[in-house]
């Protein structure tokens, strides 16, 4: 996800560059891309989108053209606030997935498993 803080008087122009920003990650391999806008906070929109892997994520990323760059930079242009966009990587984890009678493997994602007694 992607949150961009956008002035009322910028929306028409920042819907316009989000609507090519949704051709660009589509022809990359995104999927389930959506723009959302805050209930609570009018000022904040979040571009959100899947791919399929973190290698696919990574080979999206490296497809740029000169258009994508023009594109990347109206949006940082049109972004208000002292920092650039908040970006957010998340990886899908499935749960029940693991055994909670072995340890995990190698190819599993390490982090915090309950066990069927409640314990950490």
């Amino acid at each position: 996800t992607i949150e961009y803080r956008i002035a009322q008087k910028d929306i028409v122009t920042f819907l316009r560059v989000m609507g090519e920003r949704s051709r660009i990650r589509r022809r990359d391999g995104a999927r389930h891309w959506t723009l959302l806008r805050d209930l609570g906070d009018p000022l904040l929109w979040v571009e959100r989108y899947h791919v399929a892997t973190w290698l696919d994520y990574v080979r999206h990323n490296q497809r740029r053209t000169h258009a994508d760059a023009d594109n990347s930079a109206d949006l940082a242009a049109l972004h208000e606030g002292p920092a650039p966009p908040v970006v957010h990587r998340m990886i899908e984890r499935q749960t029940g997935s693991l055994p909670f009678t072995r340890a995990p493997g190698s190819r599993e994602m390490s982090g915090p498993m309950i066990d069927p007694s409640g314990s950490v």
